[in-house]
């Protein structure tokens, strides 16, 4: 049942273990089952990944943006050794800090092409509501970054998440195409 919850949520192991009520590392190691797709996606995704990380190019840690504190702050364990995995929520989240730096915000504007992936990958009526909490986390996104930071810095930051978003939010938009298209 972890593993149909796991695929039907695109990979989201925090959401299913939060479901299923245990921690994502007790969901990680007693109840997802590797499958060949799991193993085909993996490959693929190391092979992307491995070569920036050997020759030295960091692969960044957290996908929307960045965290005042990453072990003590508002969602984080604050266990002083696991750092927060709550990156969906991080808009909401008062820990959370966007400096205005090129990546920084190219982080953000990546994570804002997944919330219009996903948008359009949840199309029926009973996700209306929840539609349109996303499109108000996309306003609010383009009203801050057009509010603080400089807009030459905004357009570019947003034309690269455009073109190639990060590599975490490519990969779960990919996934959901996939899926939405059928071959999954």
């Amino acid at each position: 049942m972890e593993s149909r919850l796991w695929k039907l949520s695109g990979g989201d192991i925090l959401e299913v273990s939060s479901v299923m009520g245990h921690t994502p590392s007790v969901a990680d190691n007693h109840y997802l089952k590797i499958n060949d797709e799991i193993k085909v996606e993996g490959a693929i995704f190391v092979g992307e990944a491995f070569p920036d990380r050997l020759r030295g190019i960091n692969i960044t840690p957290t996908p929307p943006g960045g965290c005042k504190d990453s072990l003590y702050g508002s969602l984080a364990p604050k266990d002083g050794v696991n750092h927060c995995s709550e990156f969906i929520h991080c808009l909401g989240c008062s820990s959370y800090a966007i400096v205005g730096t090129l990546e920084d915000l190219y982080r953000l504007f990546s994570y804002q092409q997944f919330l219009y992936a996903e948008v359009e990958y949840f199309l029926t009526d009973e996700w209306d509501a929840w539609r349109k909490r996303q499109f108000d986390y996309i306003r609010l996104i383009d009203d801050f970054t057009s509010r603080k930071f400089d807009l030459a810095l905004v357009s570019q930051a947003r034309a690269k998440a455009e073109s190639s978003p990060h590599l975490f939010w490519a990969k779960k938009i990919e996934f959901m195409k996939k899926k939405f298209g059928g071959k999954i």
